[in-house]
C-alpha cells in the first residue's frame, strides 16, 4: 500500500491459485518493484510473508511503493540464490527492513513448481490516520496486576473468583461474579497497583481462549453491564484496564464456524469458508472438512486474517471495547503467530478511537523487534519471556550469571523496547513453586520492579500462592484467597515487599524511565544501576545464606561523579537493618548486605 501525492492509495493483491499437486508444499515469495532502466533486477523487496504458508490460500494484500510490480520465485538455482541474497540485503539497506524481518534465508531457497499467479493493481482513496510514535506515558509508569477470571478444566481451576464452572452452557442468565472485585479494592490500593490485565473475558465455551462472541462478557462472570460498572469504579480509583484479545482463532461455537458447520457437505459454497483456513478432509469431530487450528487443538480453529471480512469483524471488536466500553488497551494472545502487517493495521484502528491505548503482544518465541516497535507503527510492548525465566532460575540455582547474561542481551537487542516483566502467569509455574522460599520470591520481585520495563504481578503471588504447570493449567488458575489467614505465605513477606517496591517505583521515576546497566555479579550477588541525567539508583541483591561486603564500581559508568558523593538508601528488604548513607570513594561504593536481602541506593549524577 502506498500513498500518492494526490491522496490516493495503491493496493496490490497477489492471488495464489490452488494447485492439486502442491497443497502440502510450502512457499515463499519475494515481491518487488521494477525500475524502467534496469528491468533485470529487483531493486527493493517490499513484502515477505513472516512464516511459511500453504499454496491454497485466499488473496493476500501486500504493501507497495510503486505501481509496477513483478513477482519472483526463489529457487535452488545458484544465480537465483545469489540474487535473493542481494535482494534481501538491498531491502534492509533501502527500506530499513521496516516491512519485513528476514531471519532465515534458507527458507527462501525452496525449489517449488509454482503455478502462474494473477497480480491485480488498483487505486482507491483511503485515509490513513496518524498514530503516536511512542509508548503511552501511563504504561511506562504502570504496575500491572494480572487476573485470570474464568474457570479451567481440572481440579481447583475456578479462576480468581474460585467457583467459575469449567464450561459455559450458553443459555444461563449471567452471574455477576465480577462485582466481587469490589472486595479487593482496598487490597489493590495497599498493593500499589494502577493497572489490571484480565485474561480472556469474552463469551467462550471453556477457558476463555475458545471465543464464541467477541462483543460480550462471558456469562459465567457477568455481563457487559456489570463489567462497565467495575470498569468505571476501577477508573475512579486510578486503575487502568486491559483485556486479553484472542484474535488468532475462535472456538467452534463462534457464529461463523457454526454457520460453516450447518452447511454440512455444502461447506465449499458457504461464505464463511473464507473465515477460516479450511481444507478437504475430516477431523476428530467428524466434520466434512479439516482446518488449521492453534497448535493442534481442534477446539481452536484459526481465523483467516487475510480475509477483509474477518479483519473488519476483529477491528470492530477493538473499536467497541476501546471506544464504547472504554478499556485502556489489549494484551494480544499469541501475537508472535500473527503477521506484523495485521498488527500495524490493528494499531491504526485502535488509535482512531483511543489514542492513549496500549497494545501488549504475547511474545514467547522469536525476535521481539519483529512485532514490537511503537515508532514503526507496530505494537507498543510485549511479554518479556526471555527475561522471566532467568529471574527465578538464577535465584533457584544460585547463578546470577544467567540473569546478567540475559540482561546484557536485552540491552543489546531490545534497548529501545518497553516490555512487560513477570515471573508468574496463567501458563507457567508460579514463582513460589519454583523457589520454595518467600525470601527468594521477594528477590525475584525486586528484579521485576527494578529492571527496565513494566512490572506485572500475577494474582495470588503476593500471598505465596503455589501452582505447578506439571499439574495442569487448573493448578495455575486457582481461587484468590479472601483473607490473610488463607495465604500460603502467612508472614506476609512477599506482599509487604511488593507493596513497598510499588511505592518505590512511583516515588523514583528513574525506575520507570531510566537507562540500565549491570555493573557487577557473582553467583550469588548482583548489582544493577538505573540512571538518567540527574540521578542514579544502585540495586543490589544477595541470594546467599551469608552476608556479603560489596565493592560496586561506578567510575566507568559515571566518570564525572565526585569522590565523597553520598548515596542514600531509599529501599531495603530488611527494614530493621538500615545501611544509612554510603560514600563514593572515587572508584566504587562499599557496603554490607545481609543474607537473602536487597537494597536500593540513590545518588546524584552531578
Amino acid at each position: 500500500m502506498s500513498r500518492g501525492a494526490d491522496g490516493s492509495t495503491w493496493i496490490t493483491s497477489v492471488v495464489v491459485p490452488p494447485h492439486e499437486n502442491l497443497h502440502q508444499m510450502e512457499y515463499k515469495y519475494l515481491v518487488g518493484t521494477k525500475r524502467q532502466h534496469r528491468r533485470d533486477r529487483i531493486r527493493n523487496v517490499l513484502w515477505l510473508p513472516g512464516e511459511n504458508r500453504k499454496l491454497d490460500v485466499p488473496p493476500i494484500v501486500v504493501e507497495a511503493y510503486d505501481p509496477e510490480w513483478i513477482l519472483d520465485r526463489v529457487t535452488q538455482d545458484s544465480e537465483k540464490k545469489r540474487q535473493a541474497h542481494w535482494t534481501i540485503e538491498q531491502s534492509a539497506r533501502n527500506i530499513g527492513n521496516t516491512t519485513s524481518d528476514i531471519t532465515d534465508l534458507d527458507s527462501y531457497h525452496r525449489s517449488v513448481p509454482v503455478p502462474s499467479v494473477n497480480i491485480d493493481l488498483h487505486r482507491e482513496l483511503r485515509e490513513t490516520p496518524p498514530v503516536s510514535n511512542d509508548v503511552p506515558e501511563w504504561y511506562r509508569e504502570a504496575i500491572f496486576y494480572h487476573i485470570y477470571p474464568l474457570g479451567t478444566p481440572g481440579h481447583g481451576g475456578g479462576g480468581f473468583f474460585g467457583d467459575v464452572p469449567e464450561r459455559n452452557d450458553g443459555y444461563s442468565d449471567p452471574i455477576p461474579r465480577i462485582l466481587e472485585l469490589r472486595a479487593f479494592y482496598q487490597h489493590f490500593h495497599e498493593l500499589g497497583i494502577n493497572a489490571i490485565y484480565f485474561s480472556p473475558m469474552f463469551e467462550s465455551t471453556s477457558h476463555g481462549y475458545d471465543t464464541s462472541n467477541f462483543f460480550e462478557i462471558d456469562r459465567r462472570v457477568g455481563s457487559l453491564a456489570s463489567f462497565k460498572v467495575i470498569l468505571a469504579e476501577l477508573h475512579e480509583r486510578g486503575i487502568r484496564v486491559c483485556l486479553d484479545g484472542v484474535f488468532n482463532h475462535t472456538g467452534r461455537d463462534h457464529f461463523a464456524f457454526q454457520e460453516l458447520l450447518s452447511a454440512g457437505d455444502n461447506w465449499r459454497s458457504n461464505p464463511y469458508r473464507e473465515w477460516y483456513l479450511i481444507r478437504r478432509g475430516s477431523n476428530q469431530f467428524g466434520d466434512p472438512f479439516r482446518y488449521e487450528c492453534w497448535e493442534g487443538h481442534q477446539q481452536l480453529p484459526r481465523l483467516n486474517l487475510d480475509n477483509p471480512a474477518v479483519r473488519e469483524h476483529l477491528f470492530s471488536a477493538a473499536r467497541f471495547w476501546l471506544g464504547e466500553v472504554g478499556i485502556d488497551g489489549w494484551r494480544l494472545d499469541v501475537a508472535h503467530e500473527i503477521p506484523t502487517e495485521f498488527w500495524v493495521e490493528f494499531r491504526k484502528v485502535c488509535y482512531s478511537v483511543r489514542p492513549d491505548h496500549v497494545l501488549i503482544g504475547e511474545l514467547i518465541h522469536g525476535d521481539y523487534n519483529k512485532w514490537v516497535g511503537p515508532k514503526a507503527g507496530r505494537l507498543h510492548s510485549g511479554t518479556n519471556y526471555q527475561l522471566s525465566k532467568p529471574i527465578w532460575s538464577s535465584l533457584k540455582d544460585k547463578n546470577f550469571f544467567e540473569f546478567a547474561h540475559s540482561l546484557r542481551y536485552e540491552l543489546q537487542v531490545y534497548d529501545d523496547l518497553c516490555l512487560l516483566n513477570f515471573v508468574s502467569n496463567h501458563d507457567v509455574s508460579r514463582v513460589a513453586s519454583q523457589l520454595n522460599d518467600p525470601s527468594l520470591v521477594m528477590l525475584a520481585y525486586v528484579l521485576v520492579f527494578c529492571t527496565r520495563g513494566v512490572p506485572c504481578v500475577y494474582y495470588g503471588d503476593e500471598t505465596g500462592m503455589r501452582g505447578n504447570k506439571n499439574d495442569g493449567d487448573a493448578a495455575l488458575r486457582r481461587r484468590m484467597p479472601r483473607s490473610q489467614s488463607e495465604w500460603e505465605d502467612p508472614s506476609g513477606t512477599i506482599c509487604t515487599a511488593i507493596a513497598s517496591l510499588a511505592q518505590l517505583r512511583k516515588s523514583w521515576k528513574t525506575l520507570a524511565h531510566g537507562a540500565m546497566r549491570c555493573i557487577q555479579n557473582t553467583n550469588e550477588q548482583l548489582v544493577i544501576v538505573r540512571y538518567d541525567d540527574n540521578e542514579f539508583i544502585v540495586v543490589a541483591l544477595n541470594c546467599s545464606s551469608s552476608g556479603y561486603t560489596y565493592c560496586a564500581p561506578l567510575q566507568e559508568l559515571f566518570p564525572h561523579l565526585s569522590a565523597g558523593a553520598a548515596l542514600t538508601e531509599i529501599w531495603s528488604s530488611r527494614c530493621e537493618e538500615k545501611l544509612g548513607d554510603v560514600t563514593y570513594d572515587g572508584a566504587a561504593i562499599r557496603f554490607d548486605l545481609p543474607a537473602l536481602s536487597a537494597c536500593c541506593l540513590r545518588g546524584p549524577r552531578k
